[in-house]
């Protein structure tokens, strides 16, 4: 019979040890998970799919961390298509760090 048939059980009543274990646990997790948290995951407009193609994919978070950095507009780097480690008329000259044309 269940608890509420008025003979508890260990496993469904509700003064267990396991749901008193179950019910600490919840509670340190949602004492770690805050708003902005779930505000994140909710925001997220990548498929489920695509998420799993960067795993395994060599992507570290200073690769993501760099993408997040750009400021250029979509325009703007499309623009560099065809730029090349010679300058020309109409094209980019790209640099790196040390100002050294690449």
């Amino acid at each position: 019979m269940a608890w509420h048939e008025g003979k508890p059980e260990y496993r469904s009543s509700p003064n267990s040890k396991e749901v008193r274990e179950n019910f600490a646990y919840l509670k340190a997790l949602a004492d770690l998970v805050v708003k902005a948290d779930l505000e994140k995951l909710h925001a997220i407009t990548s498929t489920h799919t695509e998420i799993n193609q960067l795993h395994g994919s060599g992507v570290v978070k200073t690769d993501l961390e760099k993408l997040h950095a750009i400021t250029a507009s979509a325009v703007n780097i499309n623009a560099l298509t065809g730029a090349t480690s010679t300058p020309g008329a109409g094209k980019a000259a790209i640099r790196d760090a040390n100002a050294v044309v690449k």
